[in-house]
């Protein structure tokens, strides 16, 4: 996420733009279920939960982070 970041700014994007999308869409993929009547232990829903899980923190850490380190880049500018 920290990378990704990074690569907005130095493209010219607000990186602060990336915690209003990542909490309106990205956060919400941590929580998937299936739809109702679905089973919800087809190969495709299994995979899904452990790449999630495996692969990324919980959400709400991932927006920690996410705040914590543009919080330090406004820290930063204010010296630059």
């Amino acid at each position: 996420d920290i990378a990704g970041l990074r690569i907005l700014a130095l493209a010219g994007f607000d990186p602060g733009a990336a915690l209003d999308f990542f909490s309106a869409s990205v956060a919400e993929l941590h929580d998937v279920q299936p739809r109702e009547g679905e089973r919800g232990d087809t190969l495709t829903g299994r995979m899904f939960k452990l790449w999630t899980r495996t692969t990324h923190p919980p959400a709400d850490q991932r927006m920690a982070a996410i705040k914590a380190e543009l919080m330090r880049w406004e820290k930063e500018a204010t010296y630059a």
